[in-house]
């Protein structure tokens, strides 16, 4: 389950990088993006992950940290990122396409070091893969879902149709029966 993943993922980050707070921002193909937090915070607007999202595909940063934004273009989104109270984003990408983010929160002691950012770097393909691998499944269990509730309307309609023609099968018998015995009198006299 993609909700599991993302919330024992973040749960994971948060409390081995030592951060206030890790969240998932996942996109989904026809469905709305999914959004899992460490501590209920509010969805990100999209106009905001929309300026993350032209910020990573102008810079191909693999790692953004927040205190590391310092030029004119960078000002709006390090604005964007405090306002959020988000110190570090790991893009989460598959051939240069971004499938969602992950936010951590200020770091509870110090600053993140270059061994938190090698640290998730490392961890990134993984996730990007288990993340595609439970979006495939839940397309998969929906698909499964779909095609049974199809397959059910079908039976159902078989059956309604099926009982029609048993009726019409049992009309067509008496109408032949009746037929029958309506000859039959007429030809005993003519006999």
């Amino acid at each position: 389950d993609l909700k599991i993943l993302l919330q024992y993922s973040a749960s994971e980050i948060k409390s081995t990088l030592k951060a206030s707070f890790g969240a998932f921002y996942i996109y989904q193909i026809e469905k709305p993006s999914v959004y899992i937090s460490t501590d209920k915070r509010k969805k990100l607007p999209k106009e905001d992950v929309a300026m993350l999202d032209a910020h990573v595909l102008n810079n191909r940063k693999e790692i953004i940290i927040t205190d590391q934004l310092l030029d004119q273009d960078d000002k709006g989104l390090k604005k964007m990122l405090d306002s959020h109270r988000i110190a570090l984003v790991l893009p989460i990408t598959k051939d240069s396409i971004i499938s969602g983010y992950l936010f951590l929160g200020e770091h509870l002691s110090s600053q993140y070091t270059t061994t938190d950012t090698r640290a998730l770097l490392t961890i990134a393909d993984e996730l990007t893969i288990a993340i595609q691998n439970a979006l495939s499944v839940q397309e998969v269990r929906e698909l499964n879902e779909s095609l049974q509730q199809r397959v059910d309307n079908a039976t159902k309609e078989l059956r309604a149709s099926n009982a029609q023609l048993q009726k019409l099968d049992k009309a067509k018998d008496d109408f032949i029966s009746m037929a029958s015995h309506q000859l039959r009198t007429p030809l005993t006299s003519v006999k």
